[in-house]
């Protein structure tokens, strides 16, 4: 990958604090490293009305496209960005739910980037099986910066790719998490009250 036409891919909802948490990291990115690319994916889009013209202008917002579609874009994309909320009002949510939008990523089989705070469910996990890059500062700059870095370095791509991979296998197959489910099921059936006639 030239590191002149490194391309970052986002696609999922920019409602709520994903807007203008890559708005900043676009404009931000235009600042530090110009030839960064950006290509997101989504609607509810919350960023402001002068950086949604840009966007659309500069071909970096594509609005909301087929899975199918974003996943040819994942294939042309070097890394694929996971943002997560680092207001104490979002704290809840970020710390309780886990993102299909991960889940999605994988099935992309490209390196993943994570920036969101400490606490919340994706870093945790990419923490675990170091499957993902991790930002857990909330300064645009600083995020620009760990990418500009990854842009230069192919076999920390590569060991994320590989990472992520395994965690997708030994913990998110679909087929186990089916298999989780039905044994849950079980047990909840097992654990009911039998009724005396």
């Amino acid at each position: 990958v030239d590191p002149a036409h490194f391309t970052v891919l986002f696609g999922g909802s920019l409602g709520e604090w994903y807007g203008p948490m890559l708005e900043s990291l676009v404009l931000t990115a235009l600042q530090k490293n110009p030839d960064l690319r950006f290509r997101i994916f989504g609607s509810l889009q919350t960023w402001s009305r002068d950086f949604d013209v840009f966007a659309k202008e500069h071909g970096i917002y594509l609005g909301s496209v087929p899975f199918e579609e974003l996943n040819k874009n994942a294939e042309k994309s070097d890394l694929l960005l996971l943002p997560m909320g680092f207001h104490p009002e979002t704290a809840h949510v970020e710390q309780t739910s886990f993102k299909t939008k991960f889940l999605d990523y994988l099935s992309f089989k490209k390196p993943i980037l994570v920036w969101g705070p400490e606490y919340c469910s994706a870093v945790r996990v990419a923490r675990e099986f170091d499957s993902a890059e991790i930002v857990t500062d909330p300064s645009p700059r600083a995020c620009i910066e760990v990418i500009n870095k990854l842009s230069f370095d192919c076999s920390r791509r590569k060991q994320l790719s590989n990472n992520a991979m395994k965690m997708y296998h030994d913990r998110f197959h679909p087929a186990k998490i089916h298999q989780v489910l039905l044994n849950q099921m079980s047990e909840l059936i097992s654990k009911r009250p039998q009724h005396v006639s």
